[in-house]
């Protein structure tokens, strides 16, 4: 009776559970059926994913550059506080102006000889000993190198004002006593008892910020406007490119004075020194002197063709012109949630599955053959300079003629108009092969099928099949050899043989000369940049012990009224933007030309930034709602310089915060992320250890959100990224992200046998990341202690005897004692001395024959033909030279 009574109950649960999903409804006849509704559409499920709101993100038309133009890099120069500084620049000028020539003469009615003799005036007014004259004298000067706004009917009259100043400043020898200047007032506000360690705003350093306005102003004029038909204008860029990419009358480079104010102000106590104005100097020093992308570019291929290497054929530039971006990958649980939601039977799931499985979202060239391309790029590949690529030559005939064909095949590529490339099914890149890969495949294959390996031998086909031949045939075709593996190379030669290995001779480029002086401030100064990146990411939360930044852009009186309270907040949140652009700018241009001058000198930047946590801070800035930061609106258009000056001005609502732009971005945010994805390539490519680190910090889906910016540049670095840690992650992430995998085939440049997507064999390999980055650093030192022994030596000297903070801190180049010059053999021959074109330096002669200097060239040249008094060599005065 229990078992029978227990199925009666089950039954009546079964029909009451049938029951719940009955419901009426009539037909068109007006008959009312029973119809029986499917669980799913009454058991509540999670919401459901949009696939409108997960992939209709706005495609960006960002154009990455070197800066912005010209306008917009200096509107951003100044802080919105800033505005009321704009009359007194004009009262300034206008009041000795008038002490000069009267009321009743303007600017423009002077002639070129009357502005020049009023310029020099100023000059000479700014190296009085009072400092309120001396104030209202670089103000006025300020006031001319901005364009005599007041005096303007427009923006481009300003700005051809401008143009004509900063020329007739420069002609008067402006920029060498501003220099002189910006030292002096250094100095004054690094004095401790000039600090002020509470309430630092605007008042602090109202001489620093005007002193660093000109300079910056004279030098974005010379970089950015190109005149070739003016020569004077010519010669005025060429100069001034001259003066400040060589040591001054001091024997300093301007760029080491500004990393010492950056290192100065990121010690404690730090000096009120207007850091956002500092690094866009800086920037902007480092930019012209070293020059652009489209200088390293060529700086890379002149280099290649001094170490007989074949000169690059893909521009970098002109592929990332024709490069689309791809749709936003998504993780496969939404892609699978989202197949769900399609109605139909199992035959539609099905299909569903398979357009998945075929990566559709990924065939932008497809949905983009009405205009929008297939072409993709990078500044440089990964991380490297030497990484943008073209083929290099090989040793066989055969392979020459291969690399040939393939070198005109690419040059022929970037030739073709990006309109047309649009429509090419092709992958963007040239693959390429290192040479250890090739070494590694035959040495493998010959073994397998000849039973022993030959070293070194890359031209011996002798008893291995024909396929092989056609597979060493293809490796040998896009055959890669970097630039820094024949610097390596000699390096290790010179280490191997001192004797008889000679230096080779070291050009004196601008890139040398800024690392020469600046190799002792390099540790610090690097620490600097990332302490002022850390406190300006969006994410950074105020301590008290971080960095006050704010000291230029804090007003003098605090905002009363709401306006005035949201003016600030933009301001604040532009000049944090303002930092992040600049240190990003700096970081990345260091890393180029460094890498084009010396491989060493590279991998130095690289190690120290490592060792500062450079990757993690660079992670930190990533790791929020990056979309939000690119489209962020900090900008206030009315307030910007020099439209806040000329013409009628509105007057200051909430509604003036509102004004819509016309670009969907934010130039400065994009430009900062990919500057920060490329620095993150440059260190970490090629580097077991530093991945692992990327690995380690769970770096993976934060670069996965990246993605979701529709922009080639920043998606290209980091698909990059992830390439580097896919072999590490595992196979159920790969499984999980396959649209992330296509779009890495899609458009980072394939390297054969590189079993990046699978990676069996690092599962079980362990690797010794501290062996490997301490012989590295072993290198490193080695290099500069036998380019740079010297230089640090005295320098240390020089730092132990001040009590600077910003020196004190410093660490030396290398602790290597090791003295090479020990090796140097010496001419012992007395007529090839005599016959060879050095002269020996200050430091090679004895004090007490520079002293005697006269009394010798008496003795012993003016009255040779006297006879030789050999008492006199009893004096202890006397020198001979032998």
């Amino acid at each position: 009776m229990g078992k029978l009574w227990n199925k009666i109950v089950k039954s009546k649960q079964r029909k009451k559970k049938v029951n719940i999903f009955i419901k009426r409804q009539m037909d068109t006849a007006g008959v009312v059926r029973r119809v029986i509704n499917k669980p799913r559409d009454i058991i509540p499920r999670n919401p459901a994913l949009n696939p409108d709101t997960l992939l209709d993100v706005p495609e960006f038309n960002f154009t990455y550059n070197d800066a912005d133009t010209i306008q917009a890099e200096i509107s951003e120069l100044y802080t919105y506080s800033e505005e009321p500084e704009f009359v007194w620049n004009a009262e300034a000028f206008n009041v000795l102006f008038q002490a000069k020539y009267g009321d009743n003469k303007n600017w423009k009615e002077c002639s070129r000889d009357e502005k020049i003799d009023f310029i020099i005036y100023l000059l000479e007014q700014c190296e009085l000993v009072d400092r309120n004259r001396r104030s209202q004298a670089m103000r006025a000067i300020l006031y001319l190198v901005q364009g005599v706004f007041y005096q303007c009917s427009d923006v481009d009259e300003s700005m051809a004002n401008a143009k004509e100043n900063v020329l007739l400043f420069y002609t008067c020898d402006g920029v060498h006593i501003f220099i002189d200047l910006f030292n002096m007032e250094l100095n004054y506000l690094c004095n401790e008892n000039n600090l002020k360690t509470t309430n630092r705003n605007l008042s602090d350093n109202q001489e620093m910020r005007v002193i660093i306005s000109i300079l910056y102003t004279v030098i974005e004029f010379a970089r950015q406007i190109h005149d070739e038909n003016d020569e004077q204008w010519t010669n005025f860029q060429r100069l001034l490119n001259y003066e400040l990419s060589h040591p001054n009358d001091n024997d300093e480079l301007f760029a080491s004075t500004l990393y010492h104010a950056i290192c100065v102000f990121c010690n404690a106590p730090s000096p009120p020194l207007p850091i956002r104005k500092l690094l866009l100097l800086l920037w902007k020093v480092l930019l012209y002197t070293l020059g652009g992308l489209d200088e390293a570019f060529e700086q890379k291929n002149k280099a290649r063709r001094e170490h007989d290497l074949e000169p690059i054929s893909e521009n970098p530039t002109k592929v990332i012109a024709r490069m689309p971006p791809i749709l936003p990958p998504l993780a496969g649980a939404e892609c699978l949630e989202m197949q769900g939601q399609t109605e139909g039977g199992s035959s539609a799931r099905r299909a569903k599955r398979q357009s998945f499985t075929k990566q559709s979202a990924l065939d932008s060239d497809v949905a983009n053959d009405d205009g929008s391309g297939n072409g993709t790029s990078s500044g440089t590949n990964s991380s490297t300079d030497d990484d943008t690529t073209t083929l290099a030559s090989s040793s066989s005939a055969s392979s020459l003629t291969s690399s040939e064909s393939m070198t005109s095949l690419a040059s022929d590529a970037s030739s073709i108009d990006p309109a047309t490339t649009l429509m090419m099914k092709e992958l963007p890149w040239v693959p390429k092969v290192r040479q250890k890969d090739l070494e590694a495949f035959l040495d493998h294959t010959r073994k397998k099928f000849v039973g022993f390996s030959m070293k070194d031998d890359l031209t011996t086909l002798i008893g291995l099949p024909k396929p092989i031949h056609e597979s060493i045939k293809i490796l040998k075709q896009h055959l890669y050899i970097p630039l820094s593996e024949m610097q390596i190379k000699n390096e290790d030669e010179i280490v191997k043989y001192p004797l008889s290995k000679k230096e080779t001779i070291v050009l004196d480029t601008p890139a040398e000369r800024l690392y020469r002086a600046t190799l002792t401030q390099i540790p610090q100064f690097l620490i600097a940049l990332l302490k002022l990146l850390l406190t300006s990411t969006p994410t950074a939360k105020p301590k008290t012990e971080s960095i006050n930044i704010l000291c230029d852009v804090i007003p003098e009186e605090m905002p009363c009224s709401m306006v005035q309270t949201m003016k600030l907040g933009f301001d604040i949140n532009r000049h944090k933007e303002m930092i992040v652009k600049a240190v990003s700018a700096i970081l990345l241009l260091l890393l180029k030309h460094l890498k084009v001058n010396h491989i060493y000198q590279f991998e130095y930047i690289c190690q120290n930034l490592v060792f500062s946590n450079c990757i993690t801070v660079i992670l930190k800035f990533f790791n929020h709602n990056i979309l939000s930061h690119i489209q962020a609106k900090n900008t206030i258009p009315p307030l910007d310089f020099p439209t806040c000056v000329i013409g009628p001005q509105p007057e200051l609502t909430a509604d003036l915060f509102d004004v819509p732009e016309t670009e969907n971005y934010c130039w400065r945010n994009m430009f900062s992320s990919i500057n920060l994805l490329r620095i993150l390539n440059k260190l970490t490519k090629g580097k077991h250890a530093r991945t692992m680190v990327l690995v380690a910090v769970k770096s993976a889906p934060i670069l996965r959100k990246t993605l979701r910016v529709k922009q080639a540049m920043m998606q290209l670095y980091a698909l990059k990224l992830l390439k580097l840690q896919t072999r590490y992650l595992g196979r159920q992430w790969r499984k999980s992200n396959m649209m992330a995998i296509s779009a890495i085939y899609q458009r980072v440049r394939h390297r054969l046998n590189d079993d990046w997507a699978y990676g069996n064999e690092q599962e079980t390999q362990t690797w010794d990341f501290q062996t490997e980055e301490r012989a590295l650093r072993n290198k490193i030192d080695i290099f500069n202690q036998r380019r740079y022994h010297r230089l640090s030596l005295s320098n240390a000297h020089n730092h132990n005897n001040t009590n600077n903070p910003a020196n004190a801190s410093t660490q030396n180049a290398s602790t290597n004692e090791f003295d090479f010059d020990s090796f140097t053999p010496v001419n012992n021959d007395l007529l090839t001395a005599l016959s060879s074109n050095q002269s020996l330096g200050d430091q090679d002669l004895p004090e007490a024959f520079k002293r005697h200097y006269e009394e010798w060239l008496n003795d012993e040249v003016f009255n040779a033909e006297q006879q030789t008094d050999w008492d006199a060599l009893l004096q202890s005065k006397s020198i001979i030279i032998y």
